[in-house]
């Protein structure tokens, strides 16, 4: 019965134990939406100030077929291409900057930024 017991309490020390881990927070964002002169990014604002430069990067994914003895294997390759560079404008939401793009290259939705 013993024994029952032992991976239970085991599992539930392991499950606490991970509460006090630091949060992870991220330095790379997406870009959410796209106005007239400004674009939005959910990207943390206590990592960033103001007239900061970040870059705009897309991830251009295409599928590639290899053939591995009888067998065809498909397999996605992903490369990250630059779009533009960028310039913080707001930090004022802790969730999202407002950036200002400036190259006129057209920067949508699902672009990423990093810093």
């Amino acid at each position: 019965m013993k024994h029952f017991f032992a991976p239970l309490s085991f599992s539930a020390l392991f499950l606490l134990g991970c509460t006090s881990l630091p949060r992870h927070e991220h330095v790379v964002g997406d870009v959410r939406s796209v106005g007239s002169t400004n674009v939005v990014a959910c990207l943390e604002g206590r990592k960033t100030q103001e007239g900061q430069k970040v870059e705009v990067f897309e991830s251009v994914c295409k599928r590639a077929a290899y053939q591995k003895r009888w067998a065809k294997i498909a397999r996605t390759e992903c490369v990250d291409k630059k779009v533009a560079d960028a310039q913080i404008l707001s930090t004022k939401n802790p969730h999202e900057v407002i950036l200002k793009v400036l190259t006129q290259v057209k920067v949508e939705a699902g672009n990423f930024i990093e810093l």
